[in-house]
C-alpha cells in the first residue's frame, strides 16, 4: 500500500462544537429548493452563529404549502413566522429566495 501526503495535519483537524442553548444573532448562509422525501416542496437553509465561527452552520428545512396539502395552513404559518423572524420581505403570496441569504436574526 502507498504512503499518502496531503496538505493538513490531521492532528490539529477538530470537531465542530454546538453552542449552549441561548439566544443568538444568526445569518442565513444560504438556501436550496428541493422537495421532501414525500414529494412536497420546501427550503434548505443553512444558518451560521454569528460570534461563533467554531460552531456548525444548522439546517432548518422550511416546508412550503402547496395545494392539495392537508397542512398547508401549518405550514404556512412555520413560513411566516421564520420569514418576519429574519425579515425577509413577503407579500400575500410571494417571496424571493434571493432575499435569504444575509437575513439576519436574533433568536
Amino acid at each position: 500500500m502507498a504512503k499518502v501526503n496531503i496538505p493538513v495535519d490531521l492532528g490539529s483537524v477538530q470537531e465542530a462544537k454546538p453552542v449552549p442553548a441561548g439566544k443568538y444573532d444568526l445569518t442565513i448562509a444560504s438556501v436550496e429548493e428541493t422537495k421532501s422525501q414525500k414529494g412536497f416542496p420546501q427550503l434548505v437553509v443553512s444558518i451560521g452563529i454569528d460570534a461563533h465561527p467554531e460552531a456548525p452552520n444548522l439546517r432548518h428545512y422550511v416546508s412550503l404549502p402547496s395545494a392539495g396539502d392537508e397542512k398547508a395552513e401549518m405550514k404556512a404559518l412555520f413560513l411566516k413566522r421564520f420569514m418576519q423572524g429574519f425579515n425577509i420581505p413577503h407579500e400575500g403570496m410571494s417571496f424571493d429566495t434571493d432575499d435569504f441569504p444575509g437575513a439576519r436574526a436574533s433568536l
